[in-house]
């Protein structure tokens, strides 16, 4: 609602944070704590997203992404955040680590650095990386 927060420690120490009206679906997460090796899927449908990657993302950076309806976002390392307005617009703002985002549209790959964004439109077009604003 639009009061509500949650914030969820996963078992290989992965951080996820959502805002107010968000809508997120953890689709699957497998961990082996012995290994470090496993995966997450996560999709945002709306809403403000924040992801602290742990310990297995340092192991596989392949095994973590978070879709949205116009791209996916592979994390590598990362803390970042997608905001998803109702519309169905919005951005990724990266501040530490590297994503690289797959756009659904153009089949293209952006990769942001630390302190890139990006903004999308609902139908799929993404801006040129730019810096984050400062708050």
């Amino acid at each position: 609602g639009p009061e509500g927060s949650l914030q969820i420690l996963l078992a290989d120490e992965t951080v996820f944070t959502i805002g107010p009206n968000s809508d997120m679906v953890l689709d699957e997460f497998v961990y082996d704590p012995k290994t470090s090796a496993g995966k997450i899927t996560a999709s945002v449908a709306k809403g403000t997203f924040r992801w602290v990657t742990g310990k297995m993302t340092h192991e596989d950076p392949e095994s973590s992404r978070v879709k949205v309806a116009v791209g996916t976002i592979g994390v590598r390392g990362t803390d970042f955040e997608t905001e998803v307005l109702p519309d169905g617009s919005g951005s990724v703002k990266l501040f530490a680590g590297q994503v690289e985002i797959n756009e659904y549209k153009t089949g293209n790959q952006l990769v942001l650095s630390p302190g890139e964004m990006v903004t999308f439109t609902a139908d799929g077009t993404f801006s040129a990386p730019g810096p984050v604003p400062i708050a």
